[in-house]
């Protein structure tokens, strides 16, 4: 990710999708080993998260121009040029689809768990699927921010002026 971020510098959209992505990661690791241990409310922590970084990729430019305006020395710069040069693109639309798709996967563990608590059934389908279908997200997102490098290496995002 640090990788695709410093490719890509040349573009605001860019940066601010991997600031986005790298933000809200690393609120991810830091909450990790207590989060892990909430049971069901592990699985809402985690949409949230992955909620926040939809919003902060759909409400860009609003959110942008708010982070601007507090005038903080060299973030507001950056903040600036993400929300003058506002563009989606289809990597960040690729993303969103992804983080939706964890969503769904989470929210199926959340049902799934709370029918295996509340009633005689013991469905299991997502809690044995849950490592692989998250590993396959992963592995959709890397290859999506792989994307992101090879276009930002290339110049290939051309930013509103």
């Amino acid at each position: 990710m640090l990788f695709a971020f410093a490719v890509s510098w040349r573009s605001p959209n860019i940066r601010w999708l991997m600031f986005s992505l790298i933000l809200m990661k690393t609120l991810d690791v830091v909450c990790y080993g207590s989060i892990i241990q909430w049971g069901t409310g592990y699985y809402f922590t985690i949409s949230v998260f992955d909620f926040f970084i939809i919003m902060l990729i759909m409400f860009r430019q609003n959110t942008a121009r708010i982070i601007a305006d507090l005038s903080i020395p060299g973030v507001s710069k950056f903040a600036r040029e993400s929300s003058e040069k506002y563009k989606l693109t289809a990597n960040e639309v690729a993303v969103i689809i992804i983080f939706t798709c964890s969503i769904f996967v989470n929210f199926a563990s959340i049902i799934e768990r709370l029918i295996r608590h509340h009633t005689s059934l013991d469905p299991m389908f997502f809690y044995t699927a849950f490592p692989l279908l998250k590993f396959a997200l992963s592995v959709l997102m890397l290859l999506v921010l792989l994307s992101v490098s090879i276009n930002g290496a290339r110049n290939l995002y051309k930013d509103i002026d």
